[in-house]
């Protein structure tokens, strides 16, 4: 099939007057022979979208929890209709009403090869191949199962056994920019601790006098086996809930999802008392969540108390972060500078708004107890490093 036919799908899912979205109608060249990337979506649901470059047009299928290099995990994948070539090097903003409404971010990309003929393969249900990327290395496998309840059909995502299989490996949130850059805040001494956390409160603020912001990219949390030493580090629990963003700007407040969705219908106690903070304008990151009888975050119990009436009594908006607060955009600020403006802002809160608390320092120690009591995990931040 030619690669123009095979993108009529694609092409009449979208509007491209009101989409950045690449039409594919004067295609450009892939960045090489046998390119794939993988991009970041969130969209209605975030997943990861796994593309490769065949016959002219890129084939891709849906990954809802992302490649895992972990040979023992077999990640489902969704093929969905073929994308232009240039699309592999889209990143940006699907406008609200668009198909596939949200934000995209390149999470990997590189080269890849197929073991034998790739389109016999992949009609026969079964392609192996090798990837040449940033992040995704080795030899995988594509195996076809079923077709889903809407006709699409489903494949296996599966790592081989090789040099390149990473045990136990989960796809973080990191987009590929900001996950090959050198971390900026990793200014150490040599020993691998860092300048002690009390430093950083005590730096000239860098918070720069600016506009109320419409729009603001969340910082993202990247995956490692072990919490850092040294008192350089801020450590808090990882709930198991619902990114969120609480904004204030006078008498106007709202409470955004990860997916930027407006959940202050959702969510009239959180709003309220967002209003009756003592400021003018504000902006605060956090995590909403339910706990179970043992004081562990629950998805399961979340999922079924949010949005159902009276639900909201047992949310908890476990606060770790503040953003804007009356005019000045805090963003460059160190993360114990925020955190401290972050605690004396929200003395004397209402519920269901809660500070998250953290631990200076003693990482591998709070990694343990975190394991001990059953929590999903922690999340290490350096104290003097800017939100971004």
């Amino acid at each position: 099939m030619a690669s123009s036919n095979r993108l009529t799908q694609y092409r009449r899912m979208r509007d491209f007057a009101a989409t950045p979205e690449p039409s594919g109608r004067r295609p450009r060249p892939a960045e090489g022979e046998g390119y794939f990337v993988v991009q970041l979506h969130h969209a209605r649901a975030r997943h990861f979208d796994f593309r490769l470059e065949l016959g002219g047009t890129l084939r891709s299928w849906a990954v809802p929890k992302g490649p895992s290099l972990d040979p023992a995990t077999k990640r489902l994948a969704v093929q969905v209709e073929d994308h232009p070539l240039e699309y592999g090097g889209f990143e940006g903003d699907i406008p609200k009403g668009q198909y596939g409404a949200g934000h995209v971010w390149i999470w990997d990309k590189g080269t890849w090869s197929s073991d034998g003929d790739a389109e016999k393969a992949l009609r026969e249900g079964h392609l192996r191949f090798t990837l040449h990327g940033e992040r995704l290395k080795g030899a995988w496998s594509l195996i076809r199962t079923r077709r889903g309840g809407d006709k699409k059909p489903n494949w296996l995502l599966i790592k081989s056994h090789d040099a390149a299989e990473v045990a136990g490996d989960v796809a973080d949130d990191t987009p590929l920019s900001a996950w090959s850059k050198p971390a900026r805040h990793r200014r150490g001494n040599g020993n691998g601790k860092g300048a002690p956390a009390r430093a950083a409160a005590g730096k000239k603020s860098a918070a720069k006098r600016t506009r109320f912001p419409s729009h603001i990219e969340l910082q993202l949390a990247r995956l490692v086996a072990k919490a850092p030493e040294g008192d350089a580090w801020l450590h808090e629990v990882k709930y198991d809930g619902y990114r969120v963003l609480l904004w204030r700007n006078g008498d106007e407040v709202r409470v955004t999802s990860r997916g930027d969705q407006d959940w202050s219908a959702k969510l009239p106690a959180t709003t309220r008392a967002l209003a009756a903070l003592e400021c003018d304008s504000c902006i605060l990151d956090g995590e909403l969540v339910t706990f179970d009888a043992s004081g562990v975050s629950s998805f399961g119990k979340l999922q079924q108390r949010f949005g159902e009436t009276g639900g909201e009594a047992q949310l908890r908006v476990m606060l770790f972060d503040l953003l804007y607060l009356d005019g000045e955009d805090l963003r460059g600020d160190s993360q114990l500078k925020r955190k401290e403006r972050l605690a004396a802002l929200l003395k004397g809160a209402a519920k269901p708004l809660q500070l998250s608390t953290h631990t200076a320092g003693h990482g591998p120690e709070a990694a343990r107890a975190a394991c001990q009591e059953g929590l999903e995990g922690l999340v290490c931040k350096a104290a003097d490093a800017p939100y971004e």
